[in-house]
């Protein structure tokens, strides 16, 4: 591209966005964003990547240079970058690339295992004066006694100190009875939302129980015919060892 031109908003701040479509699908495996900036403002310091259905976040120390995201190997033809913290204004991008290969064949879908929990890197301003251990420390349990009190939800919201395992952006089973709080208590600029792709596609919420001896709670599962009763791959099942966040 142009070095000499820049992608620029129109103080959309933490609003931004940017699209672009390739030609044919692609494996991308990495992504490059300079984020431009005024001094005071329209600085990006985090930023969520989409390729396909894949959703993922990525931060920026400064706006000196050019910063790689590693996001190992997602399929598609539209690569999508939403601004997620900022410090407001006309923000945007002095560069951006996007590293894999194009291809006209038939590329088989590789298998990935669940993106791990974001970790945040906050701007001076905003550093909480609290210390956070980013180890998983429970799953979500949400207690149900019949279908109907079941609901799949995408996490649009996370707090700087998670307690749950459940990435941003993931989808869910929430419930009725016991809905689950995605700010875990904490509020402010220490819990941000986003907007996400709606990765509970095809996915609907039951009311399930695995044996005798635990109590029925709420379970994501596929709602094609043909993976009725299969639960999806990327849902957590729940650990008696582990402790529940209500």
């Amino acid at each position: 591209g142009d070095a000499s031109t820049e992608w620029v908003t129109q103080g959309d701040g933490d609003t931004a966005y940017i699209t672009f479509e390739l030609r044919s699908e692609a494996n991308v495996v990495s992504v490059g964003f300079h984020s431009r900036t005024m001094g005071s403002s329209a600085q990006i310091y985090v930023y969520l990547v989409e390729v396909g259905d894949f959703v993922t976040e990525c931060s920026l120390p400064d706006a000196k240079r050019s910063y790689t995201c590693k996001i190992g190997d997602r399929i598609g033809s539209r690569v999508k970058f939403m601004a997620m913290l900022t410090s407001g204004g006309n923000v945007g991008a002095s560069d951006i690339s996007i590293n894999g290969c194009l291809s006209d064949e038939i590329i088989t879908r590789p298998s990935a295992p669940p993106s791990p929990p974001p970790t945040y890197v906050l701007p001076p301003t905003y550093v909480p004066t609290v210390s956070c251990d980013r180890d998983e420390k429970a799953v979500i349990t949400s207690r149900c006694t019949v279908d109907s009190d079941c609901l799949v939800k995408v996490r649009s919201h996370l707090p700087f100190c998670p307690e749950t395992g459940l990435p941003l952006c993931s989808c869910y089973a929430s419930s009725s009875r016991d809905p689950f709080d995605e700010c875990e208590g904490q509020d402010g600029d220490l819990c941000r939302e986003v907007k996400c792709a709606n990765s509970c596609e095809n996915l609907k919420a039951v009311c399930y129980q695995p044996n005798e001896s635990s109590f029925p709670r709420c379970e994501v599962q596929y709602s094609s015919d043909s993976e009725l009763n299969s639960i999806a791959e990327y849902q957590q099942v729940y650990d008696e060892t582990l402790p529940v966040a209500n």
